[in-house]
């Protein structure tokens, strides 16, 4: 009777470790993600207030206004910062939509989505592309309440008889009316 006691005994005593061994590592976490703007995925340890609160995969968030998509955000990867309102992407697609219809679609490595305000930024070879032309910068801007891409830095647009260059951009989603700001080169494209 005393061996089984005991047998019980350490049996408890294990039991009531790994649980409060679990319960420590709760509070330190080492998850496995790409670090927002680096290469290669690596294990990061760090404090709750530092790590996401949501891992999502496949991730895929739309806009609607009166039941019409105005944007639908796609992701291979979201952390979601509940804290700080910001959701860290990767690999993004962005189609943006005018009545119902789609009228062009952005592409970079990664962004930044502030889900108060509907904003992104999108970083990484960005790539908008619409049936006026195609604009690439290494970060653009998205105001959703003013519906208008940004960047502060060097972009390239490519119509059908010209490509033009310059630093500082705003555009609407569809590419139709773009202001460069600075540095404007234009060069006609020969076919």
């Amino acid at each position: 009777m005393k061996h089984i006691l005991t047998r019980i005994g350490i049996i408890g005593v294990l039991v009531i470790s790994l649980v409060t061994l679990g319960a420590c590592n709760s509070h330190r976490v080492a998850q496995v993600s790409r670090p927002f703007g680096r290469g290669s995925p690596e294990a990061t340890v760090g404090e709750p207030s530092n790590l996401p609160q949501q891992r999502t995969e496949n991730f895929c968030l739309v806009e609607t206004v009166g039941g019409r998509p105005r944007w639908k955000l796609e992701a291979d990867l979201a952390l979601v910062y509940e804290e700080s309102v910001r959701t860290d992407l990767h690999k993004v697609n962005v189609t943006f939509y005018q009545d119902g219809k789609a009228i062009s679609t952005l592409n970079s490595r990664e962004g930044i989505m502030y889900m108060s305000s509907g904003d992104l930024e999108a970083r990484g070879k960005v790539v908008v592309t619409s049936r006026h032309g195609q604009l690439e910068s290494e970060r653009i801007l998205w105001n959703a309440s003013a519906e208008r891409l940004t960047s502060p830095d060097f972009v390239r647009i490519t119509r059908a008889t010209h490509i033009v260059t310059g630093f500082g951009m705003e555009a609407d989603p569809n590419l139709e009316k773009v202001r460069i700001d600075r540095d404007v080169k234009v060069k006609a494209r020969v076919r």
